[in-house]
């Protein structure tokens, strides 16, 4: 038996480090951000050994553990092995211990496009899926939150895994007692067609250290300027939803292409 799920990856337009703590936890944060045509995929193949093997096609590592043991974390895929533990976990009681797992994106790791979340949550997708397991779109971001940064202890904030997870374009509230409010904007059929006229989506071919820009996000909520980047946000939901897209605030909306995809799973 074959299982497919898969995520969309996102743009972050404004607000992007107010959901970083400390900053969100003291004082709140407004994200906005759009899921795109470019998605994480995952194949998971149900076998008959007492096996997990895991291939990546992003990061060219294929990795095989005994299905009865929680899986060690051990600098190969660990993030992957992560969401199989807390499957494991969770569900005692389900047999995921026979099956091979196929991970591929549209985009490479590292390239500000929230992929390694998007990863995670077409796991959770597939896992759910093959084990016949219902769950709320916001429990599963939450899981997936949980894994990345409590389990795993990666730094960083919510909006990747809540904008996986709910698809579109959001205008997303993290209030400061962990409370997440996804806002979906129902944009009319020309303001988007605008912003895919006027955005444009390059790869230089660089990538990023999240670890590096998270430590610069926690020192700016020492200043005041999370608390403007956090406005930003605002007023660019306002200009959306009243269609407010003249030059001056295009380019206020940064150089990107968004093609504009909901959150899909398939078996």
């Amino acid at each position: 038996m074959i299982y497919r799920a898969k995520a969309p990856l996102r743009l972050g337009f404004g607000g992007g480090g107010s959901d970083v703590p400390p900053f969100v936890d003291e004082h709140g944060g407004y994200v906005l951000n759009a899921t795109i045509n470019k998605y994480a995929y995952v194949t998971l193949e149900i076998t008959n050994e007492n096996k997990i093997t895991i291939c990546s096609n992003d990061y060219k590592q294929t990795v095989s553990y005994n299905g009865s043991e929680r899986l060690p974390y051990d600098g190969n895929l660990d993030l992957v092995k992560a969401v199989i533990n807390k499957i494991k976990i969770l569900y005692p009681s389900k047999n995921i211990n026979s099956c091979n797992i196929f991970i591929r994106s549209d985009a490479p790791p590292g390239v500000g496009l929230g992929t390694s979340s998007a990863v995670v949550v077409a796991l959770l997708g597939v896992f759910l899926e093959t084990l016949s397991i219902r769950m709320n779109l916001s429990a599963i971001a939450h899981l997936a939150w949980e894994i990345e940064r409590v389990d795993m202890k990666m730094q960083g904030g919510k909006q990747d895994e809540y904008s996986a997870v709910y698809g579109g374009v959001n205008f997303i509230e993290f209030h400061k007692d962990g409370e997440v409010i996804v806002n979906t904007l129902r944009l009319s059929k020309a303001v988007i067609n605008e912003l895919q006229h006027n955005l444009l989506l390059c790869y230089t071919g660089t990538r990023h250290t999240s670890h590096d820009i998270i430590r610069e996000q926690i020192k700016l909520s020492r200043t005041n300027e999370l608390q403007h980047i956090k406005q930003i946000a605002v007023a660019m939901k306002e200009d959306l939803l009243t269609e407010e897209l003249d030059i001056h605030h295009m380019t206020s909306l940064g150089s990107k292409l968004s093609y504009l995809a909901p959150m899909n799973y398939s078996t």
